[in-house]
């Protein structure tokens, strides 16, 4: 309860006296006889130097009262419906609990008890904020549980939209999640399928280098005994070993070569003071999409050798090697004699003429 409302009905016109004349409490004088009376009887003498009694004062405050009465009625059988008010525990709270008899004047209009609050008793209104005090109650019962006027209808009303907006609210949440996982799930396996293409890829990579070593080490061998062969046959010493050493340097992973085949020029035919020479034809064949470019560098690099003093690129076709387009090409390499042995057979060649 609060008190303005009741204080300022006390400053209106009150007539006392035999005369009838009237007196006119100031909002300080109507709010200190309130504090030290109260609601008072209709004898109680309230202000001895005027003469006002209880039975002035109270047809001023009545309408206020009865109107807070009516109120307080609504609120308790709208909020409350069937609970009767017995089974209730009623505490008059705030600045206008410390007026002396309005718990009394209420419980018998309710024909129920009221108590008062222990604070609002010694609550004194001009201290602004104190125990008793409208703000220090608010602070005080923030927390506390109000009672609601709105009907059930509208409470269960309110809570099943309140359900259903967090239903639709966790359903769309849930979707977005399952999205995000579909999305981050496929993002995995587009990765986990391009390492594994990478591996696989690595894989044949290893495996052809694997043929091609392979291959050289077979060639090597061979072209160990053809040297072995020429030298005791012709003493004619090109180093095929250091020739198939240098073609396992220069060779790209996109190149395969099927045929390295390695001769010597006769040395009866032609003149006696040329140089004796080795001759190399490869065939082979390049695949993937650049495989011009490929053959090209390829051409280069081994033109750029030292080994070899010519390199002659034959004529290039078109072909399916395992159900793949590829590009066939041969080669003609031309690799020079050692120069000891060739000043020496020079030395033998002019000694032996007449």
């Amino acid at each position: 309860m609060g008190l303005d409302q009741m204080i300022e009905a006390l400053t209106r016109p009150i007539r006392s006296g035999a005369e009838g004349e009237s007196v006119e409490l100031t909002f300080k004088e109507a709010a200190e006889i309130g504090s030290r009376f109260g609601l008072p009887d209709r004898d109680t003498v309230v202000d001895e130097a005027r003469d006002i009694r209880g039975a002035h004062i109270m047809p001023l405050i009545q309408p206020v009262l009865q109107r807070l009465l009516v109120e307080l009625k609504q609120t308790l059988r709208f909020g409350l419906k069937d609970m009767a008010t017995t089974d209730l525990e009623l505490i008059v709270t705030g600045p206008g609990a410390s007026w002396t008899g309005i718990e009394t004047l209420l419980g018998d209009s309710l024909e129920t008890e009221f108590d008062v609050d222990a604070e609002a008793r010694s609550c004194d209104p001009a201290v602004i904020g104190g125990p008793g005090s409208e703000l220090h109650l608010v602070l005080s019962t923030w927390s506390r549980a109000q009672i609601s006027l709105t009907p059930d209808t509208t409470l269960t009303r309110q809570a099943t939209g309140r359900f259903q907006t967090g239903l639709i609210v966790g359903t769309i949440l849930a979707l977005m999640l399952i999205a995000g996982n579909a999305v981050w799930v496929r993002h995995q396996l587009s990765r986990s399928k391009v390492q594994l293409n990478e591996a696989s890829y690595r894989q044949r990579q290893s495996e052809a280098m694997k043929q091609k070593r392979d291959q050289f080490m077979a060639a090597q061998d061979a072209l160990k005994k053809l040297k072995e062969m020429i030298t005791g046959s012709v003493d004619f010493s090109v180093d095929f070993t250091a020739v198939l050493h240098e073609l396992s340097l220069v060779d790209q992973p996109n190149i395969d070569l099927t045929v390295i085949d390695a001769h010597c020029k006769d040395p009866s035919i032609g003149e006696i003071d040329q140089p004796i020479a080795g001759s190399i034809r490869l065939d082979g064949y390049v695949r993937g999409a650049r495989a011009d470019i490929d053959l090209h560098q390829y051409v280069e690099r081994l033109k750029e050798s030292p080994m070899f003093s010519s390199v002659q690129l034959g004529q290039i076709k078109s072909r399916v090697v395992r159900g793949q387009p590829v590009r066939w090409f041969t080669l003609e390499i031309q690799a020079p004699p050692a120069p000891r042995l060739a000043q020496d057979l020079l030395t033998l060649h002019t000694e032996a003429q007449p």
